[in-house]
């Protein structure tokens, strides 16, 4: 039953016999092959090689997925599986039968892909490994000394990395640091690792003063070009090295970075330009603090934070009169009143109505017509 099976699919597939098989003894050798799907594979290509000399023979398989070669040269050969034109599987080391029904060799793709899985982990039989050549062995045993190499390099990557983001949790920056760098020293295409060592320098910084804070500050601006060559099109990198720059007193170089990122990300124009008035305003530098402002509030989209803090800005401008009463800066009443008409139900809105109610009540906000005459009470 077996034998005549595989007759039939010979006679619509066809045998193709190459030099070297030209002696009297043959042998037979068919199976069936299996899709990944568990169903029977037809027109799939199984090729035979002879191990000791040159010579081989190919057949496709039938509509149940059989194959047959029916008159092999007897030795030893390589069973090889194609699936449109590419290599799925291959058996090396198989011997044709002499007599009676042939040797069986099935191949069942389902359970080749669960090898595959197993050889990319590393974890193959002893079983496969016999069926492998000396170079197919050479080149697995490469490929898995290069995995192990890579898991290895992973789990210090790993560890530094996570040992960088606990230090940055404890707020002990220059272990963090020291983390990050041995992190970046063992893969720096990584974009986080750079952002992150960036983050733990400028944090650092803030603790030191003089040439510490200055040292740090050109390491973030170092660790933030990194990840900017890795990931030119990310907004907050450039944002952040903008700031660090004008910390450094680096203005113009800052202003474009901060120009980049708007480019980039034009609906967040207004928080960049916020943050460069956050940084201005930490320096002291209050007008250019008010102007940075002034370009977020006016932004588009506008960003209303910036309106409240040009109200407390201007409030450090109050003066004084003879009587004592506090005299607000011109534009600090406007600034808080369009903060709270853009954003009335803004964190900032109840702070930003008192201080409102607070300055109205200290000028005479009232109108009075020199012309007009007073009303008469009534009787």
């Amino acid at each position: 039953m077996f034998a005549k099976a595989y007759q039939v699919a010979l006679l619509t597939t066809g045998l193709l016999i190459f030099a070297g098989f030209a002696s009297a003894q043959t042998g037979r050798l068919g199976g069936k092959v299996m899709g990944e799907d568990g169903n029977p594979l037809k027109d799939a290509v199984v090729r035979v090689e002879r191990q000791e000399m040159s010579g081989g023979a190919k057949v496709k398989t039938n509509k149940r997925g059989e194959y047959l070669f029916g008159f092999l040269q007897m030795g030893l050969y390589s069973v090889i599986l194609e699936v449109d034109g590419a290599e799925k599987a291959r058996v090396n080391g198989v011997k044709p039968a002499v007599s009676g029904d042939p040797a069986v060799l099935d191949f069942d793709l389902g359970t080749e892909a669960s090898d595959r899985k197993a050889a990319e982990s590393g974890q193959l039989t002893e079983k496969q490994l016999d069926n492998m050549s000396a170079d197919q062995r050479k080149r697995y045993e490469e490929r898995l000394g290069k995995r192990r190499e890579q898991i290895s390099k992973n789990k210090e990557l790993n560890d530094a990395y996570n040992a960088g983001m606990e230090a940055m949790g404890a707020k002990n920056y220059e272990a963090a640091i020291t983390a990050f760098k041995t992190a970046g020293e063992i893969d720096p295409t990584q974009v986080a690792i750079w952002g992150q060592l960036a983050v733990a320098n400028s944090q650092f910084a803030a603790s030191q003063r003089g040439e510490a804070a200055t040292a740090a500050r050109t390491e973030a601006v170092a660790a933030y070009r990194k990840a900017i060559e890795l990931k030119p099109d990310d907004p907050n990198f450039h944002n952040n090295v903008g700031l660090e720059l004008i910390k450094m007193g680096k203005m113009d170089e800052g202003k474009q970075e901060l120009a980049n990122a708007a480019l980039l990300s034009p609906n967040d124009a207004g928080k960049f330009h916020y943050n460069l008035g956050a940084t201005l305003m930490n320096q002291g530098d209050a007008d250019a603090a008010i102007r940075a402002f002034q370009d977020a509030a006016t932004s588009t989209p506008p960003y209303p934070e910036a309106y409240y803090q040009i109200g407390l800005t201007l409030m450090g401008k109050a003066s004084v009169d003879d009587k004592g009463n506090t005299v607000p800066a011109e534009g600090t009443l406007e600034a808080f009143q369009n903060y709270l008409k853009a954003a009335p139900n803004g964190p900032n809105a109840p702070t930003a109505q008192n201080l409102l109610a607070s300055l109205q009540g200290s000028v005479d906000m009232s109108f009075e017509n020199p012309d007009g005459k007073k009303r008469k009470r009534r009787q």
